[in-house]
């Protein structure tokens, strides 16, 4: 075994820096010299017959290999406590952040001002190059509400476009966080956008939630292989459900506010509904008064047939606007989905004899139940219906089609209606559900905001495709409205 010397205890100790550093458990190194201990026991009782001799040289070398594994295990544990002690540390500056964030996240005045101090924390916890708040808006784009780690103002430009197989995306998939150690090991590297110098080289992210499902994530990358350990995935977790709360108590809120605003504005309108009522009534009866007295041909006819046809207009919009600030009362029980969709299409039918209508359905059962108020999805799915039809001059074809989703463990029922017509305009799919929009020649502006309404009122969303996902293949124009249900 060689001498006792210097050399031999140093040559020791190597062996036990060697397993601290590769990780190796020292039960391994135990469990190994334990069977070496019965192989040399077995040689010594076979080779050495003097009894006495043999037990002698027994506590010799048993004695030079306790020695030996006490050097070892000696250099295993310094070796040890010195790579954990960085670890350890950096785990307390992780865990003081999170706290810290959650803090700020009591007081900010303002997500703007959370989100630039959560990314320039977790930029320096994590000790990354870059760390972003992405809010998920128009595909295949993302808002950057905040960023840390970019040397140019993002103000101008705050808008990414990535890849549909960057990690970003992947993690909106899969709805949990993902870790890239090595981005370089693909055949195409992702990189931010936003700067092409900078080639990313590990990534971690994970999703941020809303109210109504996803409204972000929180990216951090590297430009160097970093491993993001446990504790690391667990930091940007933490920090990401703070944000996802903080997200979901503004949404609440300015909801809150927006009810009491709409209260409001009802009460106005039923006021003023109530006290024009009798006026219309007037109008209408002295329409129709001189409406007698008159000949029959004639352009005073025409006048007065137009001003029966203002009062009703002038009547309806009162109706509209008294429904939009109306409270939402869902009269919830198990109904059919697809008798609701299929019933209010054959209405559609019947106010629009004489058109040339057609629909189709893809992956429609015969039946599918949810919990919803029947009355108020059928007017979700006339007023889409009827926009369908307004914009589109020649055949009119509508495709439907169904499909059962799990988002956050939750089933949705995902309904996809897509039309003939011309198209949304890009520069007004944001304000196609605002109040009083409309770029058609008649109309409030108000039914897509009240199906907005009915719908975030069953726990779902309605919103346009930017790029329609087609039900068929083949069609370069039309608009894609998607409803999201919770099937409960």
């Amino acid at each position: 075994m060689g001498p006792h010397d210097d050399a031999y205890v140093e040559a020791r100790r190597k062996i036990g820096r060697r397993h601290a550093l590769i990780g190796l458990p020292q039960s391994y190194v135990h469990a190994a010299l334990a069977r070496l201990r019965s192989r040399i026991a077995s040689y010594l009782g076979s080779e050495q017959p003097n009894e006495a001799r043999q037990i002698e040289q027994w506590i010799v070398i048993s004695k030079r290999m306790d020695l030996d594994m006490a050097i070892v295990e000696e250099a295993y544990q310094a070796e040890h406590l010195a790579k954990q002690q960085p670890i350890h540390e950096s785990r307390l500056r992780q865990q003081r952040g999170v706290v810290e964030l959650g803090e700020r996240a009591l007081t900010a005045l303002s997500l703007e001002s959370l989100f630039e101090f959560a990314v320039a924390l977790l930029g320096d916890v994590l000790a990354v190059e870059q760390v972003l708040v992405l809010e998920v808006g128009l595909t295949p784009e993302f808002h950057v509400r905040a960023a840390f780690g970019f040397d140019f103002d993002l103000q101008g430009n705050n808008k990414l476009s990535f890849d549909a197989t960057h990690l970003a995306y992947r993690v909106l998939q899969l709805r949990s966080l993902l870790v890239e150690d090595d981005l370089r090991v693909h055949q195409h590297p992702e990189t931010v956008a936003l700067h092409p110098a900078h080639e990313i080289v590990s990534a971690a992210a994970c999703p941020i939630l809303g109210n109504n499902g996803h409204w972000g994530l929180l990216l951090a990358q590297s430009w160097r292989v970093r491993p993001f350990e446990a504790m690391d995935q667990d930091c940007l977790q933490a920090a990401a459900n703070i944000l996802s709360a903080s997200i979901q108590r503004s949404q609440s809120e300015i909801l809150v506010r927006q009810n009491e605003r709409l209260a409001g504005i009802g009460q106005m309108i039923t006021g003023l509904a109530h006290e024009s009522r009798n006026a219309l009534q007037r109008i209408q009866a002295c329409t129709e008064l001189l409406q007698m007295e008159l000949p029959v041909e004639g352009n005073e006819q025409a006048l007065t047939q137009r001003i029966a046809r203002a009062a009703d207009d002038l009547n309806q919009l009162f109706e509209e606007v008294r429904q939009y600030a109306a409270p939402i009362v869902l009269d919830k029980g198990q109904v059919d989905l697809v008798k609701i969709w299929r019933s209010a299409w054959g209405d559609i039918c019947q106010v629009h004899d004489g058109r040339e209508l057609q629909i189709v359905s893809q992956g429609c059962p015969n039946e599918l139940h949810i919990s919803a108020d029947a009355y108020r999805l059928r007017q979700v799915f006339r007023n889409v219906f009827e926009n369908a039809l307004a914009v589109t001059d020649d055949l009119v074809r509508i495709e439907v089609k169904l499909d059962l989703l799990q988002e956050n463990g939750t089933p949705i029922v995902r309904i996809q209606i897509h039309d003939s017509g011309p198209g949304i305009d890009p520069r007004h799919i944001q304000r196609v559900f605002d109040p009083f929009f409309t770029t058609k020649a008649k109309g409030t502006g108000l039914g897509l905001s009240i199906c907005r309404r009915i719908i975030e009122a069953h726990g779902g969303t309605i919103s346009f495709l930017v790029e329609p996902r087609g039900l068929s293949r083949q069609r370069d124009r039309g608009a894609t409205v998607e409803i999201k249900l919770p099937k409960g």
